[in-house]
């Protein structure tokens, strides 16, 4: 597998820009390469930290890239190529209409569903108690933020039971389908009570007003609490998977590994974006999206999958090529 010495994102720029691409422009850490005059597909090389260096959490983005780079260099094709070094908004000028791979963590299944995400605010409206009130009436207040907290980001199913030791199960069968909601901010307004700041990840088909009703089932055991508002920031995506690039990847993958079978990704990503006015793209990459938060130091030792997907890739450039 190809080997690099970096420390920094933009060691694999430097990768890239051997290459000798035909174009190079650089808006928002995310940077378009072209390599051919006429391309036949476009590839998205996401990065999911916001930090400029590079840490233990970027084995599997620079491994996903390097598998891009040596697919390269073997090109007999035009491809563009965008490529992040942040985990930043692809700017519009650069969403393309060509049949489009987003390289990210599938572990090898194909992807045409992404969560949604967005935020929330609810208010407790509790009387704040200042520095002269006992411990007990901050206490008391505290324990009623607490609850209010384990309630909201507690995942709860209408008919199957969520307990320690049922997770994993759980997580397989109905985790894709459930609003997720965790605690962004605290802040504690003397006037109007304790403001919770919510981010949350939602399936397809949902609203803001599902949302809300989710929230207020989850609250209703609490008395004077509102919704004050919900903001999806990036809509869930789901495209159909009957275009050119699902065909062409289908047959790719097919010969070099296995039948494709298709997972939603859990988090929303440069996709939702791209999907909006783009149903020719697909999500598919090496290692899972839980390497992504684990500091596995194994990753850059698990080359045959990385030759598998470069073989793949190769493999679908040589086909879209052809037609």
């Amino acid at each position: 597998m190809l080997k690099i010495n970096y420390t920094k994102p933009e060691d694999l720029i430097t990768e890239f820009l051997k290459l000798n691409p035909i174009t190079h422009v650089e808006r928002n850490h995310w940077h378009l390469l072209k390599y051919g005059k006429t391309p036949s597909i476009a590839l998205y090389l996401p990065r999911f930290l916001r930090v400029p260096v590079l840490t233990c959490y970027d084995y599997e983005y620079v491994n996903r890239s390097l598998a891009v780079l040596k697919a390269l260099k073997d090109l007999k094709g035009g491809v563009d190529v965008y490529i992040s070094t942040r985990n930043a908004e692809l700017p519009e000028d650069f969403y393309s209409s060509l049949p489009s791979l987003v390289i990210e963590p599938t572990d090898m299944n194909f992807s045409v569903v992404h969560r949604g995400e967005g935020t929330a605010r609810i208010l407790l409206k509790e009387q704040v108690p200042n520095m002269l009130s006992n411990i007990w009436v901050h206490e008391d207040l505290l324990t009623k933020v607490q609850n209010l907290i384990w309630d909201i980001v507690s995942i709860t199913h209408k008919y199957y039971p969520v307990s320690r030791g049922n997770e994993i199960a759980f997580r397989d069968v109905f985790l894709k389908g459930a609003i997720i909601l965790g605690l962004d901010y605290i802040k504690i307004e003397s006037e109007s009570g304790v403001e919770l700041g919510l981010r949350f990840l939602v399936p397809p088909e949902s609203t803001e007003e599902s949302i809300k009703l989710e929230i207020i089932r989850r609250l209703e055991s609490h008395k004077r609490v509102d919704v004050l508002d919900i903001k999806i920031i990036k809509p869930p995506a789901r495209v159909l998977p009957n275009k050119e690039i699902h065909k062409i990847a289908s047959e790719a993958i097919t010969e070099i590994l296995k039948e494709p079978e298709y997972e939603w990704f859990p988090f929303a990503t440069v996709f939702n974006d791209l999907s909006r006015s783009n149903s020719s793209i697909l999500a598919v990459g090496p290692y899972s999206h839980i390497n992504i938060t684990t500091c596995d130091e194994r990753l850059p030792a698990q080359e045959k999958i990385l030759e598998l997907f470069t073989s793949f890739i190769s493999k679908v450039i040589s086909l879209l090529k052809e037609k």
